[in-house]
């Protein structure tokens, strides 16, 4: 919630907008179209308690959910196309360190490759936005 909180106070800075978004992970094994509603639940759950989060606090939040093979590389190319400013996220969750060694944390990979700056954290220290945002300049 900090997170969404600090990304909803900073769209708001840069008269701009939020955009959260669940990436529902399926193996090779499952196609990504066609499928139950019952694999969205936790996602769609979780997406409507951000929302209802933001707007407890005054704000209002688009919510996306997507089925996909990996979070990390999907997280980036949604940014792209959306045309985000920015990425928030919250640091990764404790994995095992056996898995660290073979892929790489979703975090890392954000970083690395996205197009636009990524804001990490629990979004306990501010957030200062540029004076313009792309999106004012364009």
């Amino acid at each position: 919630n900090e997170t969404l909180l600090s990304a909803c106070k900073a769209a708001e800075a840069m008269k701009g907008g939020v955009i959260a978004l669940y990436v529902i992970v399926l193996p090779l094994t499952i196609p990504l179209v066609d499928l139950p509603e019952e694999i969205d639940r936790e996602g769609r759950s979780i997406l409507r308690q951000a929302s209802q989060a933001a707007r407890s606090e005054g704000f209002t939040v688009a919510t996306r959910l997507v089925r996909a093979r990996d979070v990390a590389t999907t997280i980036v190319s949604e940014a792209i196309e959306l045309g985000v400013d920015f990425i928030f996220m919250a640091p990764d969750r404790h994995r095992p360190l056996w898995r660290t060694w073979f892929t790489p944390r979703i975090t890392e990979h954000v970083v690395r490759n996205a197009l636009c700056p990524v804001v990490v954290g629990e979004g306990r220290a501010s957030f200062q936005p540029p004076l313009a945002s792309r999106r004012q300049t364009r």
